[in-house]
Order: C-alpha cells, then sequence, then structure tokens
C-alpha cells in the first residue's frame, strides 16, 4: 500500500512539473509575439511612406523646369508654292529689249510668167507651180550693211523653208541662182530661168555683186524669155 501511494505522489508531482514547465513555454511565446508586433507594424508604416513618396517624386519631375514649363521651340513653316513663285518672279530681272539694225528692204519671189506657158512645162513641174504663181510674198525684211541681194535672198528662203539652189564662184565672188522651190532655168524652154530687179530695173550685175540700200525694192522673177525680162 505503501508503494503505490508513493507512485501516485511521485505522478502527481510529474504532472505539477510538466504543467508549470508548459505554462512558463506558452507565457514566453506569447511574449515573443507581442514583441514582432510593432516591428511588423513599423515596417509596414515604412513601406506605405515609401509607396507615398514615389508619387511625390514623380510630380517633381514632371514639373522639372526645362521639361513640362519650358515650351518647344517655334519653327517657321517652308514657304508656300505660291510664295516661292512670287519669289521667282521678283528676281528674274526684265527682258531687254535688243538693238533693231535698222536697215530694211522689200523682197518678193514669184513665177507669175509660167501662168501662162503651162504647157511648155513638164507634167511634175506644173504641179509644183502656185495657183497665184507667188512664192514668197512681197515682204519687208531686214538686212545688215554690206550685204547684197544673193544674200538676202538666201537667208529669208531658209527661214520659210523654201528650197534654193544655187552656184557660187569664190574667185570672182560671184553666185548664181539655178532653182527656187524645186523649178529650174530651163524648165520652160532654153531662154528660162531665174533673174531679179531692184525697184523696177535690172541692175547689170550678179546678185551677189549688188550692194542693197535702204528701202530697196528686190523682186525675184522666174523669166521664160531671158531678152525680153519677162
Amino acid at each position: 500500500m505503501i508503494g503505490i501511494k508513493n507512485k501516485v505522489k511521485l505522478f502527481a508531482a510529474v504532472l505539477v512539473i510538466l504543467f508549470l514547465v508548459s505554462a512558463f513555454f506558452c507565457g514566453c511565446t506569447a511574449k515573443r509575439n507581442i514583441v514582432n508586433t510593432p516591428t511588423q507594424e513599423s515596417s509596414s508604416a515604412v513601406f506605405i511612406e515609401e509607396t507615398a513618396d514615389e508619387p511625390v517624386k514623380e510630380e517633381n519631375k514632371a514639373t522639372t523646369p526645362g521639361e513640362s514649363i519650358s515650351a518647344p521651340r517655334e519653327e517657321k513653316a517652308p514657304p508656300s508654292v505660291q510664295e516661292e513663285k512670287a519669289e521667282e518672279t521678283e528676281v528674274i530681272p526684265e527682258e531687254i529689249p535688243t538693238e533693231q539694225n535698222g536697215h530694211r528692204c522689200t523682197l518678193s519671189v514669184r513665177c507669175d510668167s509660167l501662168l501662162n506657158n503651162m504647157s511648155l512645162l513638164s507634167e511634175g513641174k506644173r504641179e509644183i507651180v502656185p495657183a497665184d504663181g507667188i512664192i514668197f510674198p512681197e515682204t519687208s525684211v531686214e538686212f545688215f550693211e554690206g550685204e547684197s541681194v544673193f544674200n538676202v535672198l538666201v537667208r529669208e528662203l531658209k527661214k520659210k523653208k523654201i528650197h534654193i539652189e544655187f552656184v557660187s564662184t569664190p574667185m570672182y565672188n560671184s553666185s548664181y541662182i539655178e532653182g527656187i522651190s524645186n523649178i529650174y532655168e530651163f524648165d520652160c524652154g532654153d531662154n528660162s530661168g531665174w533673174l531679179y530687179k531692184v525697184n523696177g530695173k535690172s541692175p547689170g550685175c550678179g546678185s551677189s555683186q549688188y550692194i542693197i540700200k535702204d528701202n530697196d525694192k528686190i523682186e525675184w522673177i522666174y523669166s521664160v524669155n531671158f531678152s525680153s525680162g519677162a
């Protein structure tokens, strides 16, 4: 009986000791939790403050001088096409008139004498004779000091793209007209060909030797008979 009582007392003592130890550890654990809570709150508060500061920094950055306050540099628009044309028009100088030579004469070329002698022409030649016999109508033309009748005739017909054929002999300073507008000497008989008159008269010299004067009237005529001048 005594042994059993001792065992009960020993068991009760062990239970008391276990209870006290358990209570001691439970109290320490609760204390640690209380200590850790302010630390977490403090760190949490610090975290919130840092995140709250970030928008402030962004606002300051947005209002940094030179970025948001300063306005972009103003650039001039390129000139329009009309303005460029206007400027070009202003730059172009006025056209300077060329000085006129001042020497003028009249020139005409005709073959109306063939109209009454068509039977003497070959069939191909009849087709190229103008209906009125006028190859180059009487026209006021310009000439230069010292030019001959021949010079003016060749230049003016070339301007109008009218055919002309001639023979020149430089040794004698002489030129002879063989054909104008594909109508040649001898096309209308042995005495037919081209001759010229100045102021209604035959000068008595070749066309390359007659020097033109102001207001001269020069006529080139196809003659069917040199002897008569018609």
